[in-house]
């Protein structure tokens, strides 16, 4: 009971606005007089949720640190207090998420939280906050705890420092400087350091001359200020650096052109931004075979370009630069430099300063241009590296693209964020060659009303269920970031459409879409026949998020932010088949199959037409519909609720039928099938492959009840899958390197059966990163 602790908060995060862990900022709890500290392991636990103690529950949180372990402490009173203590000793103690408690102690605390508001930290919190809301399915654990310990480190760094005002590019503005601190000498170990890590097997045995270390990449220890090295010794047991900041410099060694990975001849772009840890050398090959990079203050600039490099730290400093047409544009520039150190080597010309060329990639030369550079210490702010063997470009932006101005430099920013804005469209569009509308081609998404198709009978008893009363006398019903309302004849909508309300006309029917062609192709009894259409929302999934009724579907012409896999956001374009249903399941081993039944059911439906038997539509395991190996045409998301014994899966289907971008489409398909069989195939409209679509799922689902019904989905599915016999690796979690083995099928849960020398496998959908056509699955990180 007696504290032994007195822990100084100043350098920890404040528990505003629910943070870390979503709990709420009031607790029930009064006479609050003891500070308690928690400490949990930042892995959670499996365990059932009625044995998850909430923090609010124990008291009011007050401030939170996060690194290997998050730290939380709390205000309560002596009679929680034994409750804290009865739990901790009695068992597993797990708090919110499912953290189990390692350690609990009572303290005495001083200082105030930071609050996390300083420019350098507002976006991480948001980003928290938004991780926070997400829904309990799209919720991911290990990405918001990365989050959390990347704000509670930079709130560690910024604790030392204090606010002053100086002058800087001839304007008064707040920079950071150093609070007087004693010398302090660190060892390696006291230090974050990155390493860029070598493409090259060999790069382990390569060793610096005469045990030199290059002083690259910048990371705070001290002081975020400009740094100098001051002492650097190196001897058999330890390196001591005092009071700077460092990074141990690899080589690194491309991959041949042609083993780039996934994005070559896929993607028209690739962008990055920030710390690319273990992506950068997949990165620098998809340049060096040809491709585009755009890097926004990124450490990617290290691995494509490896020297000139500074010790200088200028972390979110307002500058100007000159770029073109746009003068003296003022916006916040990096960290990430690029030129050489002025401590070691003393320039004749500004060439010399700045290289004009790179060839420390074996087989490739890089063209390097200095596009803008700041006015004040003339560094490169963005910089254009491109290759003259595979003519790969890469644009490196040191200054923040991607953020307003007006945001952090008020109505000043105004005329910077014009500029800015210019900048990306001249970048995209000049130099990396895209396709970039001009602001006159760029029309305001004009969302539309709906229709709600079917039998008028089964219509009206569901909108009776599902809006019993009256709101002002009309039939609202509040979605999950979609309100509904349901207009009856002679019904006015409350309100326009737009993406957050959908007004759903009953007795009304679409222009744009075929109800007959719909209907006459539709085999199902429960499956799409009754559908709610709109030309453009937000996301047919948006639609289904209720408990609606078993076979309800919805169908959009386009979608401004349709649901992906892993929480990714799409854009559907005019010619893409997009549907969601609701299927009502009774719980068993076997509904996590239902997603690749889902997807079964699309190829079927154009496969099993007579004459397109040979278009060769398959599936990737899980969720992706291929044309051949190399062209995805649509994608599968599903999502689950449980009430009693019933799961409620909501099933979202993208296919591409008659859009040519951004890959290819089934009518695209047809056609160069036609050309070289001389055959005469008719296209499918999207009416007739949403039917065909949705009976064939409906008779895949009665037949899987039965266990000959089941076999014979399982047979069907590795017919059309692109997987059999395939060697991959498989990475598990905690191993050093992965196993190789060859892919042998599904089980009956739907998880990947993985034949290796150590036994098979089983990689499960979800809680994996992988991607087949690379041969390669591995854990999330």
């Amino acid at each position: 009971m007696k504290p032994t602790q007195c822990i100084e908060i100043s350098d920890w995060v404040s528990c505003a606005g629910g943070l870390p862990l979503g709990s709420s900022e009031q607790s029930p709890i009064t006479d609050l007089d003891v500070e308690v500290l928690f400490e949990c392991e930042m892995e959670p636990h499996d365990v059932n949720l009625y044995q998850v103690v909430t923090l609010e529950s124990m008291g009011q949180p007050v401030a939170w640190k996060a690194g290997t372990h998050l730290a939380i402490v709390l205000k309560t009173n002596i009679e929680h207090l034994s409750v804290i203590g009865y739990n901790f000793v009695g068992g597993e103690f797990v708090i919110d998420h499912k953290l189990p408690v390692v350690r609990v102690q009572t303290v005495q605390l001083s200082g105030e939280p930071n609050k996390a508001t300083d420019p350098s930290m507002r976006n991480l919190r948001s980003d928290i906050h938004h991780s926070l809301k997400s829904s309990y399915g799209h919720f991911q654990w290990p990405v918001h705890a990365s989050l959390l310990r990347k704000l509670s480190k930079v709130v560690d760094i910024k604790s030392d420092v204090r606010n002053t005002t100086a002058q800087m590019n001839g304007t008064t503005d707040l920079i950071l400087e150093p609070a007087p601190t004693p010398k302090k000498t660190i060892t390696l170990a006291d230090v974050s350091v990155n390493t860029t890590k070598s493409l090259s097997a060999d790069d382990e045995s390569d060793k610096s001359e005469e045990n030199n270390i290059a002083i690259t990449e910048v990371h705070t220890i001290e002081n975020p200020i400009t740094q100098s090295v001051q002492n650097l010794d190196v001897d058999d047991k330890e390196l001591v650096v005092e009071n700077v900041t460092v990074e141990i410099q690899h080589n690194i060694t491309p991959k041949p052109p042609g083993k780039a990975g996934a994005w070559r001849g896929r993607a028209a772009l690739v962008a990055v931004a920030g710390c690319v840890g273990r992506s950068a050398p997949l990165l620098l090959a998809h340049l060096l075979d040809g491709g585009r990079l755009l890097a926004l203050c990124s450490d990617l600039l290290h691995a494509v370009l490896p020297y000139y490099k500074t010790a200088e730290v200028r972390e979110n400093e307002i500058v100007q630069f000159t770029y073109d047409k746009w003068k003296s544009v003022k916006m916040k520039h990096h960290i990430f430099c690029y030129q050489a150190s002025p401590a070691k080597k003393q320039f004749s010309t500004e060439s010399d300063r700045q290289p004009s060329k790179y060839t420390g990639h074996p087989g490739h030369e890089l063209d390097i241009q200095v596009l803008a550079s700041e006015e004040t210490w003339r560094t490169p702010s963005l910089l254009q590296a491109t290759d003259l063997t595979n003519s790969g470009i890469a644009i490196f932006s040191q200054i923040h693209l991607e953020a307003d101005p007006s945001d952090y430099l008020g109505d000043e920013g105004i005329k910077s964020n014009e500029a800015r804005l210019g900048i990306i469209h001249k970048i995209l569009g000049d130099i990396l060659g895209l396709h970039v509308k001009e602001p006159t081609e760029v029309t305001h998404i004009e969302y539309t009303n709906g229709f709600f198709l079917g039998n008028h009978v089964d219509k009206l008893s569901l909108v009776e269920r599902w809006c019993p009363s009256l709101e002002d006398g009309k039939r609202v019903q509040a979605m999950e970031g979609l309100t509904i309302q349901w207009c009856l004849r002679d019904d006015i909508p409350r309100e326009l459409p737009s993406q957050t309300f959908l007004p759903v006309f009953v007795f009304e029917c679409p222009e744009n879409f075929s109800t007959v062609e719909y209907y006459d192709n539709l085999t199902s009894k429960s499956l799409g026949r009754l559908v709610v259409y709109a030309d453009v929302i937000s996301s047919t999934m948006n639609v289904m998020c209720g408990t609606l009724a078993h076979g309800v579907g919805a169908v959009a012409r386009r979608q401004t932010s349709g649901r992906g896999r892993g929480g990714n956001s799409w854009i559907s374009p005019l010619g893409q088949a997009a549907m969601t249903l609701q299927i009502w399941q009774k719980m068993s081993p076997r509904v996590s199959v239902i997603q690749h039944a889902v997807a079964l059911s699309v190829v079927l439906a154009i496969r099993t037409l007579p004459g397109y038997e040979n278009l060769d539509l398959r599936i990737k395991w899980p969720n992706d519909i291929h044309f051949g190996r190399d062209m995805k045409i649509g994608g599968i998301v599903t999502t689950a609720n449980c009430i009693g014994d019933d799961v409620i899966i909501n099933a979202g289907t993208g296919v591409n039928i008659s859009n040519s971008v951004p890959t290819t489409c089934v009518n695209d398909i047809i056609s160069d099938y036609n050309k070289q069989h001389k055959a005469n195939l008719a296209h499918v409209s999207i009416e007739r492959f949403l039917a065909l679509y949705c009976s064939q799922l409906e008779q895949i689902l009665d037949n899987m009840e039965t266990k000959e019904g089941f076999n014979r989905f399982l047979e069907q599915y590795h017919r059309y899958w692109l997987h059999n016999d395939e060697e991959i690796r498989v990475l598990t979690k905690g191993a050093e390197s992965p196993v190789c083995g060859t892919i042998t099928g599904i089980d009956d849960a739907g998880w990947l059966l993985v034949r290796t020398s150590e036994g098979v496998v089983q990689v499960a959908p979800d809680g994996n990163t992988f991607d087949l056509m690379i041969g390669l699955v591995a854990p999330k990180f």
